[in-house]
């Protein structure tokens, strides 16, 4: 729900936005070559005939799951592929705002889905027994299946901590880049009294509520969340551009939102029929909420990749530059943050395309202006 809410307060175009065992290394290490034997890919009928975008790819694994996938942009570009890790509650539909920038700059993004979410398969196992290292072996898996030897990744809001996770667990000669936009950190830092003064109320409720009274979650979000997005498909693009509550937001998202017009409005719509496709979608979405908050197997100092870098906007009450000022802190010199003046949660994750590209080191006149924080 954390996401689904944010859409009331500043874009429904990005309403995905963030609502311990220990990692058993030498038994479960990035083991995807077990995963990846007899890996087939499978596509699904396209929604989409343009040529920037296959959204509907699935990978079955020789255990049985299957990880869907998206494709954005040009499939046999010059600059390295970026795998895009959305946010919570979301799926791999959520980067198709990034669609026609990519093609245009001959870029190319690959989405994929978490369990529990989008094409993806619910997860084989219990909570007790994840953490957030499992879904690594996931995008090493699909990453070999494409064959990408370096690829970048990119995560936005509750897909974050999966990028530290990468990070941490990848070999670091496979990542060209590690990028957070607006990215959800640890639990400890989420709930700390600096990052909880920032918060908005309702976004308070989705980083304690699952911890601490996860039942009754559970069942709230069985029927707000459901009703709410049902409101949500049944709007229109010409009738939230013409509402008093598109009149009273930041100017940052009402660009964004115009931004992606008519067509970005109805990319937002499928994402959120993928984000809730499951039969009691709910569980997932509440389950995935409390692995977040469970502890990390691993620290934050202790990553391997040594340039990881961070946008936060100064306006975002989601995931505020104070939680990203800890986050870096906690990292060390591995990690540069960067400050958005004015930006919103939205506008810094809409911008994804101009990160890419500096992360990548593709220079042009498009990037925004920010201010760096180097440790």
């Amino acid at each position: 729900m954390y996401n689904l809410t944010c859409a009331s307060r500043s874009s429904i175009y990005q309403t995905s936005n963030t609502l311990s065992s220990s990692f058993k290394s030498t038994a479960r290490r990035l083991n995807h070559q077990r995963a990846m034997s007899n890996t087939t890919s499978v596509i699904q009928p396209q929604d989409s005939t343009s040529q920037d975008r296959d959204e509907n790819l699935v990978l079955n694994l020789a255990t049985g799951r299957k990880i869907g996938y998206s494709r954005y942009g040009v499939q046999s570009g010059k600059y390295p592929t970026t795998i895009y890790l959305h946010g919570y509650p979301s799926s791999r539909l959520e980067c198709s705002m990034y669609a026609k920038d990519l093609f245009a700059s001959g870029l190319q993004v690959i989405g994929i889905d978490r369990p529990g979410f989008g094409l993806s398969s619910v997860p084989d196992k219990p909570l007790q027994d994840r953490t957030i290292l499992d879904h690594v072996e996931d995008i090493h898996a699909l990453a070999d299946h494409l064959h990408l030897d370096r690829f970048a990744v990119l995560a936005v809001s509750g897909g974050a901590p999966y990028a530290f996770a990468c990070a941490y667990a990848l070999p670091p000669e496979r990542l060209v880049a590690a990028t957070v936009l607006a990215g959800f950190g640890t639990y400890e830092i989420a709930s700390s009294k600096e990052v909880w003064a920032k918060l908005f109320w309702l976004n308070k409720l989705g980083v304690i509520a699952p911890v601490w009274f996860p039942w009754t979650y559970e069942k709230l979000y069985s029927w707000i969340v459901p009703w709410y997005a049902k409101r949500l498909l049944k709007s229109t693009y010409g009738k939230v551009i013409n509402s008093a509550a598109f009149k009273a937001m930041p100017t940052r998202d009402q660009d964004f939102l115009l931004r992606g017009g008519e067509h970005g409005y109805e990319d937002t719509k499928s994402n959120i029929r993928e984000a809730t496709r499951h039969d009691q979608f709910w569980k997932w979405h509440v389950e995935e909420a409390r692995l977040l908050a469970k502890k990390w197997p691993f620290e934050l100092q202790d990553l391997k990749y040594e340039n990881l870098r961070m946008w936060y906007g100064t306006a975002d009450v989601n995931t505020p530059l104070v939680e990203g000022e800890k986050l870096q802190a906690a990292i060390g010199e591995k990690a540069r943050l960067d400050t958005v003046p004015d930006g919103t949660h939205a506008s810094v994750i809409g911008d994804g395309v101009k990160y890419i590209k500096e992360v990548l080191n593709i220079r042009d006149d498009t990037n925004p202006d920010t201010t760096s924080s180097d440790s």
